[in-house]
């Protein structure tokens, strides 16, 4: 069982919920190699959606990890993110056998 923090303070409104639902998640992963000589300590990436016909970016995330890469290792980072990759996509594209955006 989940223990609250907060639950000495009395205040009903601290205390979590708890539901039984689903909720969609989506994971975001990248494999780094550090070649240089100093240890990474933190990485900034993005992760970007293209239409594949214009090359156009429909959407993107950014991401910051505090990571530790020392020289000459590699690293898998992932992100759990809980938006959706994409918003709004053209319905033309929906009858292609292509996805409707590259990654």
């Amino acid at each position: 069982m989940w223990e609250n923090p907060h639950e000495e303070s009395g205040n009903e409104w601290l205390k979590p919920v708890k539901r039984n639902c689903l909720v969609d998640s989506y994971k975001y992963k990248v494999r780094l190699r550090n070649d240089a000589t100093k240890t990474i300590k933190s990485i900034d990436w993005d992760y970007l959606f293209l239409d594949p016909m214009t090359q156009q970016e429909l959407a993107g995330h950014q991401f910051t990890n505090d990571e530790t890469i020392k020289p000459g290792k590699s690293k898998e980072i992932s992100v759990l993110y809980l938006m959706p990759p994409v918003k709004l996509i053209s319905a033309r594209r929906l009858n292609k056998k292509n996805l409707p955006f590259t990654e």
